[in-house]
């Protein structure tokens, strides 16, 4: 017998199961940035009805109604918009969750390409096909597979990889280690990952980051972490990682990012990769990558 909570499922999927519409009429629902990234680089920004709160670009995003972060999404939440698609990153959760949007119909879509670079122009022709607007998407990903091309190119010249860890917030922070998109960026830009002995993400105090001697530590500020207007992020990050207790000259270099820039792994990741290459080899002239319309 099937109990309270699988009937209602049911009958919202019923209810909001996806009709037959055309290609600029759909609702989509995004879940993770790089989703919502590809769908405005390919011109139907104008057809999503709601993100998840990882979607921070373009800016028209931010005034979107959102579902929830990507790894926490609620099944009533998301169906209770009416979607006819909704587009899920590889990491989007939690997994009985998707199993239950799954089994409503064909409204689910996710990504399940692998973490590498070619992950990138890949996805781009995943949401183009399921959007019936694959020749944009082609030459979407045609053009972001020449600038990893540039970005690739420019990192074999590199003769000694600077150690490099990269640290998950500024306050409790945690230290990114094999199998995450930090650390295919940091590969991507010219570094090694000095905390690559483990996987996912670790927990991590300023003696754990003194520890491995990075050159570069890589941080990026969470929700309302983010400095304050005039406030020096540098300083700031260095004293919330507690690396102010050693002497200036013997300190990594901070490099704060933007998170969803760097690791969204959407459109935009072969020009952030780049941007944190020239950080992390400032002697080296970096060739520029061109203006793109999806790149702000």
């Amino acid at each position: 017998m099937l109990d309270r909570r699988t009937m209602l499922l049911a009958t919202l999927g019923a209810a909001f199961a996806p009709h037959p519409v055309s290609a600029r009429q759909q609702r989509i629902v995004c879940a993770g940035g790089a989703m919502t990234e590809c769908v405005f680089a390919l011109g139907a920004g104008d057809q999503i009805v709601a993100v998840d709160t990882t979607s921070l670009y373009p800016r028209a995003a931010l005034s979107l109604p959102k579902i929830g972060y990507l790894r926490q999404l609620a099944v009533e939440g998301v169906l209770s918009l009416s979607p006819d698609i909704v587009l899920a990153d590889r990491d989007a959760g939690p997994p009985n969750v998707l199993s239950q949007l799954q089994a409503t119909g064909s409204l689910l879509h996710q990504f399940q390409g692998p973490l590498s670079a070619a992950a990138v122009p890949d996805k781009v022709r995943f949401v183009g096909q399921l959007l019936d607007r694959e020749k944009r998407a082609e030459e979407v990903a045609a053009a972001i597979n020449t600038d990893l091309a540039t970005l690739a190119q420019a990192v074999a010249r590199v003769a000694a990889r600077p150690r490099v860890l990269f640290i998950l917030g500024t306050v409790k922070g945690r230290m990114a280690g094999r199998g995450t998109i930090a650390d295919l960026v940091i590969n991507l830009a010219g570094g090694l990952n000095v905390a690559g002995d483990f996987d996912s993400y670790r927990a991590v105090s300023a003696e754990g980051i003194i520890g491995p001697q990075p050159d570069f530590v890589v941080t990026m500020f969470q929700g309302d972490q983010a400095p304050l207007a005039g406030e020096d992020p540098v300083e700031k990050a260095t004293k919330e990682l507690g690396l102010d207790i050693l002497p200036e000259d013997q300190r990594p270099q901070i490099v704060p990012v933007d998170g969803a820039y760097l690791l969204a792994l959407g459109p935009r990741s072969a020009h952030a990769c780049h941007d944190l290459a020239a950080k992390l080899h400032p002697t080296l002239d970096w060739p520029s990558l061109p203006a793109r319309s999806w790149v702000g």
